[in-house]
């Protein structure tokens, strides 16, 4: 094997390591975030709706692929809706 054969392996692993950390901890976070915006159909519609939100949102959002962060989905939903709101 040449030396930058190996150069270049060793400089690949560890970014490739980077890469499933960095895609573990986004996975984790998407289903801790899942579970929390799942709480949310415990909220009554008029708490939903102080926070800009309906049932409709909550469920639209859980509907996403398991990788997806429900939370994102919903971040967007209540600004448009704070935005609406403000003019």
């Amino acid at each position: 094997m040449s030396t930058h054969l190996l150069t270049h392996r060793s400089a690949i692993l560890p970014a490739l390591g980077r890469q499933v950390a960095a895609r573990t901890m986004q996975a984790l976070k998407a289903i801790i975030n899942r579970r929390s915006v799942h709480a949310l159909y415990d909220y009554d519609e008029r708490m939903l709706k102080d926070i800009g939100l309906t049932r409709s949102d909550v469920t639209a959002a859980l509907d996403s692929p398991l990788t997806d962060d429900p939370s994102h989905h919903l971040r967007q939903v209540a600004a448009g809706r704070g935005r609406l709101r403000s003019l």
